[in-house]
């Protein structure tokens, strides 16, 4: 492929990257203060995360792209390092090409890295809010008498093999204090409830569409501070590799000038 093919990668990826980063960053601030609910959150969560992915495909094609014109055969550095490597007249060294190529690849990772704590801080935000709700809603929501209209056990696929389970029930205030009387509850593990029963929940004053059982809080402060605590590690391995992947670059850079005024002299 020629030099144009790979400049016009560059620049597509530039650009997809700005738009997936301004979009997903968007998404992410939407996301942290949505209203709860499976179709404002979700929504915006889903937008950020795919933003966010297309920005990291768009950086990784751009930074592929300009490592590739940098050794082009019509490159500035490539005759340069096909003559010479480090000090000398030597050849490229056994290994060489693949050094050569190690910045890319440590961006490569870093960019994915930085992808899954971008997606650890949507789920540490989401987490925050879910938690921030469910103590008000224990706190301060309206306490009402309703009939379950329907029930839903929601089984999820856990890491260790086995399921968890969340539960869904869709109600009929009957003498609603506050809203229209239609309200979801909230709630963790499998329940019991049946269409029809006669049940006490827990109605939030602040949107009436959501409500959970007494003493039952759907989100709780471990479930953030365990999203938080897996985003800070890897950022922070996303930060070594941005930094490892900075210097390798630069000082494979310095070592393509020197060979080049080596070999031009």
């Amino acid at each position: 492929m020629g030099q144009k093919h790979y400049a016009a990668m560059a620049i597509v990826g530039v650009v997809a990257a700005g738009l997936g980063g301004i979009i997903g960053i968007d998404s992410l601030l939407h996301a942290a203060g949505a209203a709860h609910g499976p179709g404002s959150t979700a929504h915006y969560t889903v937008l950020a995360v795919l933003s966010l992915l297309v920005a990291v495909v768009g950086a990784v094609m751009a930074v592929c792209a300009e490592h590739q014109l940098h050794h082009h055969p019509g490159g500035r550095y490539a005759w340069a390092l096909s003559q010479a490597w480090r000090s000398g007249h030597q050849g490229l060294p056994a290994g060489g090409r693949r050094r050569a190529h190690a910045p890319a690849s440590l961006a490569g990772a870093a960019l994915i890295t930085t992808a899954m704590a971008c997606f650890g801080l949507v789920a540490t935000l989401q987490a925050h809010s879910g938690a921030q709700r469910s103590s008000y809603t224990q706190s301060h929501g309206v306490t009402e008498t309703a009939v379950a209209d329907n029930v839903e056990n929601i089984a999820s696929h856990t890491s260790k093999g086995a399921y968890s389970y969340t539960n869904q029930i869709t109600i009929t205030v009957q003498r609603p204090a506050v809203g229209d009387g239609s309200a979801t509850v909230y709630g963790n593990g499998q329940t019991s409830v049946q269409s029809g029963d006669t049940l006490t929940v827990l109605v939030d004053p602040k949107q009436p569409s959501y409500a959970e059982m007494p003493g039952a809080p759907y989100y709780t402060t471990r479930s953030w501070i365990e999203a938080l605590l897996f985003t800070i590690v890897i950022g922070g391995v996303s930060v070594f590799v941005w930094c490892r992947a900075g210097l390798m670059l630069l000082r494979h850079r310095r070592v393509s000038r020197g060979q080049l005024h080596v070999v031009g002299a």
